[in-house]
């Protein structure tokens, strides 16, 4: 940021007086500045070069962190669910449950985080775009996957 460090740009977030208090990454080349960002209550600490699996966590701790300032447990409640047919029965599934789920021609194999095994639905990837609520999902070509907000 050519005229504010993002340091600085925490230190004023956090000293406004909005009774909101904005999850905050800092992701730095500069170790130093880890001990700062903690006093100002940062959700987590990167320190570059960070890989994936680093950044996906500090992602998910600040959903955590937003879901428990929201009043909203990090869980299955308040949980909007979908039908369909697989193996010859309606199974019921909860939408936060869904990992990606994958379009093959006529037929949808969707992931759960409760099972090893996938689902195979007779169902279009686009019909079953209709069904999932709208705004927690995202489609990438022929997958769709659960967005993090």
């Amino acid at each position: 940021m050519p005229d504010l460090s993002g340091m600085e740009l925490a230190k004023i977030l956090s000293e406004r007086s909005t009774g909101v208090s904005p999850a905050i990454i800092l992701m730095t080349a500069f170790d130093e500045l880890g001990l700062e960002g903690y006093k100002l209550e940062v959700i987590d600490y990167l320190l570059k070069p960070f890989g994936y699996e680093e950044f996906l966590h500090a992602g998910n701790k600040s959903l955590k962190w937003a879901q428990i300032k929201n009043n909203k447990p990090w869980g299955r409640s308040n949980e909007e669910f979908i039908y369909l047919k697989v193996d010859f029965q309606t199974v019921k599934i909860p939408c936060n449950g869904i990992i990606y789920i994958e379009g093959l021609k006529d037929y949808a194999k969707i992931y759960v985080d409760t099972s090893e095994k996938c689902m195979l639905s007779l169902i279009t990837l686009k019909a079953l775009e209709e069904k999932l609520p709208k705004g927690k999902f995202m489609r990438i070509h022929k997958f769709i996957h659960r967005g993090i907000g």
